[in-house]
């Protein structure tokens, strides 16, 4: 049985190692990752930038690093 494909979640919160600061990202792709045993794991495609350097990066996230960022459309005028 294949998971469910993840939300169409664009803007997330990236979780960082060792308690570090959860930093805002654009999820750009997702794909699917196969284990040697147990189901697959999605990993998306995310960019965001790293203050302590001040360089953008683009790098494959594990979704359990993922945190979607709650938004309201425009309102319609």
């Amino acid at each position: 049985m294949e998971p469910a494909q993840p939300a169409r979640v664009r803007h997330v919160w990236v979780l960082g190692a060792f308690n570090a600061a959860p930093r805002p990202g654009l999820v750009i792709a997702w794909r699917q990752v196969a284990q040697l045993a147990g189901p697959s794991l999605w990993q998306a495609m995310v960019v965001h930038v790293d203050d302590r350097y001040g360089t953008t990066q683009a790098e494959w996230v594990f979704a359990n690093y993922l945190v979607p960022v709650k938004s309201k459309p425009p309102a319609i005028p």
